[in-house]
């Protein structure tokens, strides 16, 4: 019963995780960004805690603009850990989107004891 409990724990989703995808914004790789960092503060409410983890996922489109939109993320989020990914495939807040001109973040508090060790893949 305790491995069960330990394992459907696992599975739960972190409390106080949330995600957005921004609308398609051709040519705009900022105001992409920006919508959904705004939509994920408003999303998360003032009170919550600064997050251990964010995620942004970038459409493809945007390939040219990934570092400065991960470094914007980083700084805007304040989070402890963030992970970058560029992708064909966008999702966030219940939405995904192909080969679109968009950004999808997700970001949130991990359960206690819980560490993230980022690296990176070339």
């Amino acid at each position: 019963a305790v491995l069960a409990s330990r394992q459907a724990a696992a599975l739960a989703p972190a409390a106080g995780f949330k995600s957005i995808c921004s609308g398609p914004h051709p040519n705009d790789a900022s105001a992409a960004l920006d919508e959904a960092l705004t939509l994920l503060a408003l999303t998360r409410g003032a009170d919550a805690p600064t997050p251990d983890l964010a995620v942004l996922t970038v459409g493809l489109p945007f390939e040219a603009s990934f570092e400065a939109l991960v470094d914007e993320a980083f700084e805007r989020t304040g989070a402890r850990t963030l992970v970058g990914v560029l992708g064909a495939g966008v999702l966030g807040g219940g939405q995904e989107r192909e080969l679109a001109p968009c950004v999808a973040v997700a970001a949130g508090t991990l359960p206690p004891g819980s560490e993230v060790a980022p690296f990176s893949l070339a």
